[in-house]
């Protein structure tokens, strides 16, 4: 089983680094599914779509190794309680008065337009890269499995995911069914957006994983 150092990318979230002691790796990307974009959880659950690269391309990607302070699925937390503070202070000054299928409507095209940015990025991440060490598809692919025993950094990542998960569902629930107002609806998107891209946070940087491909 090899162990390999996780860097981060500048100015890509899309991808991260693995480093190998030769100095080739790993581009590692962490929305290659649809279903792996709720998931914060990079430790043997999920295999991840990997492009093999030698050592020339490691120096040319730009990866750097980060410190890590603290969870971002912490910071989600924090952020979406203070926005839930501000939310209690003026949301009842802006509510709007609208049928349940209006309601609805606006729901889903706030939801879909939260997608299309995040496609939209994904897009842009995956030009990027593309500049910097060419074509993916020259790449060969490998799926693996990254692996790093932390019970803090999973729960972190897990109250993440409950926060945002809980959240999505209060703030629709309200939305359709009690209050409907701005501050209320951009939240709901917000955690929304939040939410299907907890898969960036999946590996933590500058941190050692043993992969396999079993």
């Amino acid at each position: 089983m090899t162990e390999v150092m996780i860097k981060t990318l500048k100015g890509n979230y899309r991808y991260k680094m693995a480093e190998n002691p030769d100095g080739t790796g790993y581009l590692v990307d962490l929305e290659s599914k649809i279903q792996h974009w709720l998931n914060p959880f990079g430790d043997h659950l999920i295999k991840r779509k990997c492009f093999m690269l030698d050592k020339d391309q490691v120096r040319r990607i730009g990866a750097v190794g980060v410190k890590y302070n603290a969870s971002s699925s912490s910071g989600v937390v924090g952020i979406g309680l203070f926005l839930a503070v501000v939310y209690r202070i003026v949301g009842r000054y802006i509510s709007i008065d609208l049928a349940k299928p209006q309601r609805v409507t606006i729901i889903v095209l706030f939801a879909l337009l939260a997608l299309g940015l995040k496609v939209f990025m994904m897009i842009q991440n995956g030009n990027k890269i593309e500049m910097e060490i060419g074509s993916r598809q020259k790449l060969k692919v490998v799926y693996m499995k990254f692996k790093r025993h932390d019970p803090k950094l999973f729960r972190a990542r897990l109250v993440g995911l409950v926060f945002c998960l809980v959240a999505v569902l209060f703030c629709t629930y309200d939305l359709i069914s009690e209050t409907f107002d701005v501050i209320l609806l951009l939240l709901d998107c917000l955690f929304f957006y939040f939410l299907v891209n907890l898969s960036l946070v999946s590996l933590t940087q500058n941190s050692k994983y043993q992969i396999s491909s079993d």
